[in-house]
């Protein structure tokens, strides 16, 4: 690329180099796309297919949208079993959601129940996951191994 106000000006070895890196992009893409167009029989298969992948998907998005909450919830839920003898005869999510509301309202719910809720999801989510993939047991994902799993 030329400076402005120089004529024939060659460019510089950065400038060449992106240069030339580009045209290959081009050529790779040009490849590609005549590629698709063989394969899947015309240009408009092809446009159609290119249109359904620029869609974003509808809806909430995947996943949590706040991780360390969710294991701060689930590592509390776990010291709850491990000492039930503070659960005053409730479930833990029970009790969770009635102290986290008592002590830090509108942190990890709106109301008690909330909390429950979100808690027994957390936990069916996590028993799900280590149904799939038991070998996802005690890695980055879990919180704690199940005490009461001997394995």
């Amino acid at each position: 690329m030329a400076k402005a106000g120089f004529i024939n000006t060659p460019p510089s070895a950065e400038e060449a180099a992106k240069l030339q890196l580009r045209k290959a992009a081009e050529l790779h893409l040009q490849a590609a796309y005549e590629l698709a167009v063989s394969m899947m029989g015309g240009e408009k298969r092809v446009r159609r297919f290119l249109m359904t992948l620029q869609k974003k998907e509808r809806g909430r998005p995947k996943g949590s949208t706040a991780p360390v909450r969710d294991q701060a919830l689930l590592a509390l839920h776990d010291e709850l079993l491990l000492n039930p003898d503070r659960l005053e005869g409730r479930s833990a999510p029970q009790w969770m959601g009635e102290y986290l509301h008592e002590t830090c309202p509108n942190l990890y719910g709106a109301t008690a129940n909330a909390i429950a809720t979100q808690v027994k999801r957390l936990v069916k989510q996590r028993a799900r996951e280590h149904a799939v993939n038991p070998e996802k047991r005690g890695q980055a994902g879990a919180v704690r191994p199940n005490p009461l799993d001997p394995g």
